[in-house]
């Protein structure tokens, strides 16, 4: 019987130290349970406030008193009006989710845009990650909480620049915009090139006016030849083609030059 009596008071301990630690703090219980080796408590401040606390794990005073600080915090961000509040207790974090009635900030009312309501996370620091949404567009509101001000502010700016917002701030945006642009860069070096030999063979035109095309093995040579030594003189070049097997004409080393070093040799 004593032993019954013992493992009773054991298993209702934590819930009575936790329910005495709000008690002392001018907190009200109305719900105190416990589901295996978890405990869930709803409590009611002296304004009727009510909130969820539930602990995976067995807590102290000192993880108690930065639930009961979170809570505080949360309760002077001025524009904010309280639906839901919940902080999950479990191994070194400690999980805040708000469900605002409504948050007004800078005067614009933009409860719609969070339908899920605000995410806090502390784990060592304190962070938030929610998402928002207006037009369709769907925005991650993500970084270190320092204070209501600089949230408030990425929220409103989110808000009134939806698409600004996502462009600066989303990473997959980001990289997907970077490489369109990559792919945007490709496709005109390609055409540029396709252009400067265009261009090479209406410049390469024989005694009668035909067209005399310099093949594109040639050009890359002579490329070659000119950004590995700059300075290098058309003789020179024709010189090193020969070794090679390759005729060219000092005009045609002028024209490629023109074209892609944009400097005309004497």
């Amino acid at each position: 019987m004593i032993r019954k009596l013992l493992l009773t008071l054991l298993t209702f301990l934590p819930s009575l130290l936790f329910a005495g630690f709000w008690q002392n703090k001018g907190f009200q219980v109305i719900l105190n349970t416990n589901e295996g080796s978890s405990l869930c408590q709803v409590l009611q401040d002296t304004n009727n406030l009510k909130f969820t606390v539930i602990s995976m794990v067995p807590v102290n005073e000192q993880i108690q008193e930065k639930v009961y600080n979170f809570f505080s915090d949360f309760l002077t961000w001025k524009g904010l009006e309280i639906q839901e509040m919940k902080f999950v207790i479990n191994e070194n974090i400690i999980e805040s989710y708000i469900l605002p009635s409504q948050l007004v900030i800078n005067n614009t009312n933009i409860t719609g845009a969070i339908p899920s309501g605000l995410y806090l996370i502390y784990n060592g620091s304190f962070r938030y990650d929610f998402r928002m949404t207006k037009n369709k567009l769907f925005m991650k509101i993500k970084g270190i909480y320092i204070d209501k001000d600089e949230l408030f502010t990425k929220m409103i700016k989110a808000y009134d620049n939806p698409a600004i917002y996502i462009q600066a701030t989303d990473p997959e945006y980001v990289f997907n915009r970077i490489n369109e642009l990559e792919e945007q860069i490709s496709l005109l070096r390609i055409e540029n090139q396709r252009m400067k030999d265009s261009v090479s063979s209406l410049l390469n035109r024989g005694f009668f006016g035909n067209l005399m095309v310099i093949p594109e093995k040639t050009i890359k040579q002579v490329i070659k030849i000119k950004k590995d030594n700059p300075k290098i003189t058309k003789k020179a070049i024709i010189d090193k083609l020969k070794e090679d097997n390759i005729t060219i004409s000092e005009w045609e080393i002028t024209v490629i030059v023109g074209l892609n070093f944009y400097q005309l040799e004497e």
